[in-house]
């Protein structure tokens, strides 16, 4: 069984940048207002019906044709560049910071940082779901990912490089770029 190890700063820089997966460069379009005009209608070229194999019918595997670990991956990596960058500008991180402890991820612990984040529990506020009272005790989250590490997680999860920010002005959907032209491209295909 192959042992999943966290991202390498070091490792990293040596992959070579095209073997990464990238979305896209839709950011050219320009945004302008509807004024009225109704949007266009496309006729539908595709096959109706099921395009994919539906003899395994559980929610996982209908996530999983939309959120596959190249996806995954590809969060893993700016989750790790976006920590990087912020370890490297913040100069006055407290001591007993949880950020000072910052460890890379892997894509499994992505996935249960996801299992965790779309899970179907839903509490007044995050410390609640690590909580040993009684009243707000949910045994599972501990089980999965500590409150720290899952709270590290939350703060540099990244889908984009902010760093490649076409125009600060202009920031519409740049953050989301990447699931969105993942998620047209999986709806071409599929």
């Amino acid at each position: 069984m192959e042992v999943e190890t966290p991202l390498d700063y070091h490792i990293l820089n040596k992959i070579h940048i095209s073997n990464l997966w990238t979305c896209p460069n839709f950011l050219n379009s320009t945004w302008k207002p509807a004024n009225g005009e109704l949007p266009t209608l496309h006729q539908f070229l595709g096959q109706p019906g099921f395009n994919v194999e539906i003899s395994d019918s559980r929610p996982i595997k209908y996530y999983q044709l939309f959120v596959t670990d190249d996806l995954l991956h590809h969060f893993v990596v700016q989750t790790y560049l976006f920590a990087q960058q912020f370890i490297e500008t913040c100069r006055n991180i407290p001591k007993h910071s949880y950020v000072r402890f910052w460890n890379p991820t892997t894509l499994t612990e992505m996935k249960k940082f996801l299992g965790l984040i779309l899970g179907l529990v839903h509490k007044p506020a995050t410390h609640f779901y690590w909580s040993t009272d009684k009243i707000f005790q949910t045994p599972m989250f501990n089980t999965v990912m500590s409150r720290n590490r899952f709270n590290s997680l939350l703060k540099f999860f990244h889908i984009n490089d902010n760093q490649n920010l076409p125009n600060p002005n202009d920031p519409r959907l740049y953050k989301l770029r990447p699931v969105i032209d993942k998620l047209f491209e999986k709806f071409q295909s599929d």
